[in-house]
């Protein structure tokens, strides 16, 4: 009987929080807590305050994982965004090197016709391979004008004038979609 007393005693000498402020307390604050209650060797509250910077150092150890994972995430969502700003610029640089190819090419067959001045560009197509698809129609050695195609791929020209031209248009502009190139290839080539 004694020595339960003797227990009784000291937990109630020593220092103990409860409720919401015990919660509420930094581990700096449970731990001169904790001291203070071995010092007065009080175990029941001194193993409270020691379980409860245990329990807030397991929360700490959780939030820091928590943290670096948060961390992951965002370096991987930065180098996504500089891979997609660097697709983006480079896919901008082949679509104006695409473009000033296009023009080059319809240069050059405006150049090669009977007569340069009756040429008329119907349509310009750049393909996403970076071939270009063209119709135009120009007059012939008769005064008559003749609707005719040509397609560049590479650095080649195929008219459908020439030989092989049916089976590059297939393979590079039959039945295909690509970026209409039109507008820009009649202001920029033949003005």
């Amino acid at each position: 009987m004694k020595n339960i007393i003797i227990f009784g005693l000291l937990l109630i000498a020593a220092p103990v929080c409860a409720g919401e402020h015990f919660d509420k307390m930094t581990s700096a604050e449970h731990l001169r807590y904790a001291k203070d209650a071995i010092t007065k060797k009080a175990v029941v509250p001194a193993k409270m305050h020691l379980d409860a910077i245990a329990k807030q150092a397991k929360e700490y150890k959780e939030a820091q994982k928590l943290y670096k994972k948060i961390e992951e995430v965002n370096i991987r969502a930065e180098r996504a965004q500089k891979t997609a700003q660097i697709k983006g610029t480079q896919q901008k640089q082949s679509n104006e090197n695409n473009q000033v190819r296009a023009i080059a090419g319809i240069t050059t067959i405006r150049n090669a016709v009977r007569n340069p001045d009756s040429f008329k560009l119907e349509s310009g197509l750049i393909m996403q391979n970076g071939s270009v698809c063209y119709e135009y129609r120009t007059q012939n050695g008769f005064g008559g004008m003749n609707r005719l195609r040509a397609v560049m791929y590479g650095d080649n020209i195929k008219t459908s004038e020439m030989d092989g031209f049916g089976s590059k248009w297939n393979k590079y502009c039959a039945g295909k979609s690509g970026e209409d190139a039109t507008a820009y290839l009649e202001m920029m080539a033949l003005r």
